[in-house]
């Protein structure tokens, strides 16, 4: 889960990545661990940048119910809420 995760971040950060890419691996790390708020946080995150915001707010809102005290999931889901107020 965590390589699947590695690879998710190393495709978002990459300036000619690809958030599909992204939200793949993520969607693995979260297959693989569905209980790890980091992954699914970042799958929100990734399938909110593809255009698939009730999906991706349904993964953070969820990411953020499992580890509602871990600041880092809070950011996470903080950051894609504007995102996903644009495509809702």
């Amino acid at each position: 889960a965590r390589t699947a995760y590695r690879l998710g971040l190393a495709h978002e950060r990459d300036p000619h990545g690809c958030d599909r890419r992204a939200a793949a691996w993520f969607g693995k790390a979260v297959a693989l661990e569905p209980g790890a708020a980091p992954y699914r946080a970042a799958f929100g995150r990734a399938v909110v940048r593809c255009g698939k915001a009730k999906a991706g707010v349904r993964e953070l809102l969820a990411a953020a119910s499992t580890a509602p005290g871990d600041v880092a999931v809070v950011r996470v889901v903080a950051n894609a809420r504007p995102l996903a107020e644009q495509d809702i």
